[in-house]
């Protein structure tokens, strides 16, 4: 990796097998700029940062967190841990399904970000998505593709999703635009069990939203159609 005092191409501009991580200071000036387009798009949410990065060494921490998949260990340089979200959501107590409306998740910044697997030559430990981010879930929500936070489910997959931006990933993803992308997950659930978490809460709630007649909190009543797994825009 080049120093920072060498000129070294936008990775904007670089195609797919030429792209290479950012200089991690580089990447933590970025992180700073993009946290400020988050704070303003997310007034009343808050957030802080916890740091994992070795900057002499140019590395991260090696974290495990749970995925649709398995349990992915990734060098993780940054933990963004948002608190109250809003988003229009349902949850289940005992027998009963309720609405809630904020939410709590961690948002894990690897140090591929924001190329993805693709720029690491020769990762000591291969991601299982491309994306270089990952996200769990903390609070209670009753959802096909969100399991409910490690508080209020004993199992090792507790706070994994199912999202879009996992497999879709785009090097102009940014903080904001990745809280957006979550909130409207999180408010449009997908009942398919191809998309549904094979984890007996989410089968549940997958079962309900097939058969239930219900609203998704982002989708106007005229026109409706059935919810779906949304991604990044």
């Amino acid at each position: 990796m080049k120093s920072l005092g060498n000129p070294i191409v936008p990775y904007a501009a670089m195609s797919a097998g030429f792209r290479k991580m950012l200089p991690l200071q580089w990447l933590l000036n970025r992180l700073k700029n993009e946290e400020e387009q988050l704070q303003k798009k997310f007034p009343d949410m808050k957030f802080t940062a916890d740091n994992m990065y070795n900057l002499k060494k140019e590395s991260g921490k090696y974290l495990k967190i749970p995925t649709p998949v398995g349990i992915d260990e990734v060098e993780t340089i940054r933990i963004y841990k948002f608190r109250k979200l809003y988003a229009k959501a349902y949850v289940k107590r005992e027998n009963i399904i309720d609405r809630t409306f904020y939410h709590d998740f961690d948002l894990y910044i690897l140090r591929c970000y924001p190329l993805g697997l693709s720029s690491i030559k020769n990762p000591l430990k291969r991601p299982l998505y491309e994306a270089p981010v990952r996200i769990r879930y903390l609070s209670n929500i009753f959802h096909p593709n969100i399991m409910p936070g490690p508080n209020y489910l004993d199992d090792e997959y507790a706070g994994a999703i199912c999202w879009a931006a996992y497999s879709n990933w785009l090097t102009s993803f940014t903080l904001d635009k990745l809280v957006e992308s979550f909130k409207m997950l999180i408010e449009n659930p997908n009942p398919d069990p191809r998309e549904a978490l094979k984890r007996p809460i989410c089968l549940e709630a997958a079962a309900f939203f097939s058969k239930s007649v219900y609203q998704p909190a982002s989708i106007p009543r005229e026109g409706y159609r059935k919810p779906r797994v949304v991604g990044v825009g």
